[in-house]
Formats: C-alpha cells, structure tokens, sequence
C-alpha cells in the first residue's frame, strides 16, 4: 500500500485550491493535450476535460487512482472521453503519446 492510498478518501477536501485558473490559463496558452504526472484524484484532469482539453494523468496510488476512476466514469461522455489515467511512476513511465502541457505534483 502506498502512503497515498490512505490519504485517498480525504485528498480533495483538503486540496480545494484555487490552482484550477492557473492551470487552465496554462492549457489556454500552450495548448493540450496535457499530462497531470502524479494526477491523484483527477481534481486537474477532470477541470481540464470541462474545459475541452484532452488530458492523461498517473499516479503510484491505485486509491487516488480508483477514486479518479469514479468520479471520471459520473461524468458526461464528452468530458469522459477526453480523460485518460493510468498507474505509472514518474521517475519511469511511458504513455506512448506526446503532450504540449505538463504538470509534476
């Protein structure tokens, strides 16, 4: 179990930022598809895919990953559809694609 995994439950409560702006001025300017390396709950991923950007994310926690899952699967198609997220180790992964944004958290 990673150390993450228990953190899960509670990782959006208390990562309520006011970083989402930022981030999509970002994707505004560079342009997508984006990476969101580390992409926990899929809090960026999800706000990215809203905004019509076609987005992958990964993460060591299969907990942040599942709960990601989730909350991308109660989404409507087109913003779904837009969403990838994997397991993957930053230090090493590969996504087989090319990105014009990422994000390291």
């Amino acid at each position: 179990m990673q150390s993450y995994d228990i953190y899960a439950p509670w990782y959006d409560i208390q990562n309520d930022m006011e970083d989402v702006e930022f981030y999509l001025e970002m994707l505004s300017t560079y342009g997508g598809p984006a990476l969101d390396a580390g992409c926990g709950t899929g809090r960026l991923l999800l706000a990215f895919a809203r905004e019509g950007f076609e987005c992958a994310g990964f993460d060591t926690s299969q907990e942040m990953l599942r709960i990601a899952r989730s909350k991308i699967e109660a989404e409507q198609p087109d913003v779904s559809e837009r969403i990838e997220v994997s397991y993957g180790d930053m230090r090493e992964f590969q996504l087989g694609r090319k990105f014009r944004t990422a994000l390291f958290g």
